[in-house]
């Protein structure tokens, strides 16, 4: 083996040749990151199973919901797989709507398991109940009566009026019917429908 042609000068250009490489493959690497790390493009699926779900209708003053979630972070062929695959999840979730009380109690369990961890997390949310006649539902309602085919200036003036009613605490975009609904679910099923 022969060192001919050898300089300072050849070898000074090859390491600044290899630091440059160096640099673009560093930059590539750190420019596309992928939603779990930096080794794999693998996308999360979820499969979720309902193991108990009883409602009272058509008023929904109660609900029990016993759910199972299992998600997988990574492909089968992904070489992560094998070590953080499989994350199962139980829920427990009851619902009681008291009118009386013009509240929607939410009390939920939630065991987690997977990637060599177990979690535990109890949730309690209410929600304000109102009924049709509150004034966010009823300006929705007058709304659609009113303005059915002018729909570009009449949208605007809507939003300012439920605006001045949210800030008068008249109407709050958390309210529900007693079927569950929210102030955004009625006006885009009217929106979807095309008569908003």
């Amino acid at each position: 083996m022969s060192l001919t042609g050898v300089t300072p000068r050849t070898v000074g250009e090859d390491i600044q040749q290899f630091r440059g490489l160096q640099r673009r493959v560093q930059l590539k690497h750190h420019s596309t990151p992928s939603p779990n790390t930096s080794f794999c493009h693998c996308r999360p699926r979820v499969q979720k199973t309902a193991i108990y779900n009883r409602s009272e209708y058509p008023n929904r003053l109660y609900s029990i919901l016993w759910e199972h979630k299992q998600t997988r972070e990574h492909d089968s062929s992904c070489w992560l797989g094998a070590y953080k695959n499989c994350r199962t999840t139980l829920q427990l979730r009851l619902s009681l709507c008291s009118l009386l009380l013009k509240r929607k109690f939410q009390l939920s369990v939630e065991l987690c398991r997977g990637f060599g961890a177990l979690s535990i997390s109890p949730t309690l949310r209410t929600y304000c109940v109102v009924d049709n006649m509150s004034p966010g539902f009823i300006l929705i309602e007058n709304f659609r009566e009113e303005h059915k085919w002018e729909q570009s200036f009449a949208a605007d003036h809507f939003w300012k009026q439920l605006l001045e009613l949210f800030q008068n605490g008249e109407a709050s975009p958390y309210d529900r019917r007693v079927d569950g609904k929210t102030l955004l679910h009625v006006r885009a099923s009217l929106y979807c429908i095309g008569t908003f």
